[in-house]
């Protein structure tokens, strides 16, 4: 058994939610805005064609993830491939929590509105989290670079 293996099995696990939501969760929610038209399903509405937006950047870097396990597998810690796929990981992660930024506006009328604040503080921590993420990507890299 490979030293990367239950990674490489929690990678392709991560796929899991961006599927479910991809196919089952949004469009149900996106039905039911457009139902009840209105000024706070418009806010609605724009979080989920955002989070549309925001499943490619993260298929992607679970994917350049896994590769770069496979490089792992393989004793290639070093190469320009892998400095390659931590760079684009670390853009995934910016633009994926630039997306969020940018949607806590609406979540805060659509928070505001249903009473929930609570969603307000679970999209800005999945903003932060995203962001150290790439941070931490970025790391990695200028740590290869340096070696």
């Amino acid at each position: 058994m490979k030293k990367t293996t239950y990674l490489k099995i929690m990678t392709c696990l991560g796929l899991i939610p961006a599927i479910l939501a991809a196919f089952f969760i949004l469009p149900v929610s996106m039905m039911d805005a457009w139902i009840e038209i209105g000024n706070i399903k418009t806010y609605l509405l724009i979080v989920i064609f955002s989070i549309y937006i925001i499943l490619i950047p993260y298929v992607y870097s679970l994917y350049l993830t896994f590769r770069l396990l496979m490089l792992i597998d393989e004793n290639k810690y070093y190469s320009d491939q892998s400095k390659t796929y931590l760079s684009h990981i670390g853009t995934s992660g910016y633009v994926i929590g630039t997306i969020l930024l940018f949607d806590l506006p609406f979540i805060f009328g659509y928070g505001d509105y249903s009473d929930a604040p609570g969603i307000i503080i679970i999209f800005g921590f999945l903003a932060l989290f995203s962001y150290a993420i790439a941070i931490f990507a970025n790391l990695l890299k200028d740590l290869q670079t340096k070696i």
